[in-house]
């Protein structure tokens, strides 16, 4: 049935001569686990239409069967019985991945892309946000190759300058789709902006104008003189500049850039990116979470890090309650707070976890 609904929608935009014509779709796969660590004893990959946010199809992977193992219990795991038992049990049985739980994601999609029609050329197009994932974990390498860049001293390569370094990464792609040497430029602007000082201002690459959004460009267009550079909030030396430059520049690629044109989304799709600014917002005003943590709730909303680990954690910057309970389809947290707040969070985070609560319950 979603088969046919995504031929449907799809046709509505492109008409195909014939209804068994192959049709060119954009999807997006992802794989989860029953339990998040190498442990789990099952795992699905999930493949997705992006326009239509319906599953085309799945794999599941498991490495237990409660049959064999009654049936060993019960037969003795090397007697003839359990034998001849097994070989009438085999095709219906559970257990069908030996390899490690780690390994699940990726053998579902083999699986799955084994099975899908012959000979129809696929083109692999980026994740934003995995992309902007590479940079962080980039900078994190950088700090661990290179102690003397990290530390709590002003331009250092501190663990919130990377948060924010990534977001400004993912933002100038966003905002500059689909021409690649806008893209390039933001992203490098972003960088040289915050290594910038009053004795080496780097604003070339800044946007210039009015609207900028950097200070020193603005000043300029008002025909002011630029304030110091020591009110900057994000600042980078040039010995952190100098080691995590390449970072930037293999992230920078043209052929990297071009192949995320269309900026999928990799994970369930149909995120609504006002209802992150909104919800984010709300928690704020509720005083539910600080400006600082911003940047985790939404990089969790955006990737759907929706494991319940990745829910605790979330939870763990929303003041004086439990994530102990979570019940579907209304999620219910044992708080503290007053009951005006508990139904105001009740309703904000709603829509916030829902898939949580779809997938995992």
């Amino acid at each position: 049935m979603s088969r046919k609904i995504i031929r449907q929608k799809h046709n509505e935009i492109e008409s195909s001569s014939d209804k068994n014509d192959v049709i060119d779709i954009a999807d997006s796969y992802d794989g989860t686990w029953h339990k998040r660590g190498y442990t789990s004893q099952y795992g699905i990959g999930i493949v997705v239409d992006i326009l239509t946010g319906l599953v085309i199809d799945f794999e599941i992977l498991s490495k237990y069967c409660p049959e064999c193992t009654t049936a060993k219990r019960d037969l003795g795991r090397m007697s003839s019985e359990f034998d001849i038992w097994y070989k009438a049990h085999k095709p219906d049985c559970s257990e069908n991945y030996e390899e490690s739980s780690n390994a699940m994601e990726v053998k579902a999609a083999e699986i799955l892309w084994k099975r899908s029609v012959k000979n129809c050329e696929i083109i692999k197009e980026e994740c934003l946000n995995h992309v902007a994932k590479r940079l962080g974990t980039g900078l994190r390498n950088k700090v661990k190759e290179w102690r003397t860049i990290a530390g709590s001293k002003e331009g250092s390569l501190k663990e919130s300058t990377i948060l924010k370094l990534t977001n400004f990464y993912r933002k100038a792609i966003k905002e500059n789709v689909p021409d690649v040497q806008k893209m390039k430029t933001a992203i490098f602007s972003s960088l040289y902006h915050s290594s910038t000082t009053n004795k080496s201002p780097k604003h070339n690459k800044c946007p210039t104008g009015l609207t900028s959004w950097c200070f020193y460009q603005r000043a300029l267009a008002n025909n002011e003189k630029p304030k110091s550079h020591s009110s900057m909030k994000t600042k980078l030396s040039e010995q952190v500049l100098e080691k995590i430059l390449p970072v930037y520049q293999r992230l920078a690629d043209n052929e990297l850039l071009a192949r995320m044109e269309e900026l999928i989304r990799q994970g369930l799709p149909g995120v609504d990116e006002a209802t992150i600014e909104n919800v984010i917002e709300h928690l704020k005003d509720l005083g539910m979470i600080y400006t600082e943590d911003c940047q985790y709730v939404e990089e969790a909303y955006l990737t759907h890090l929706l494991k319940p680990i990745h829910v605790k954690k979330l939870l763990s910057f929303f003041k004086k309650f439990s994530s102990e309970t979570i019940a579907q389809p209304n999620i219910v947290y044992n708080l503290e707070f007053e009951e005006k707040k508990i139904k105001s969070l009740q309703n904000l985070l709603c829509h916030f976890f829902h898939q949580c609560s779809t997938i995992n319950h």
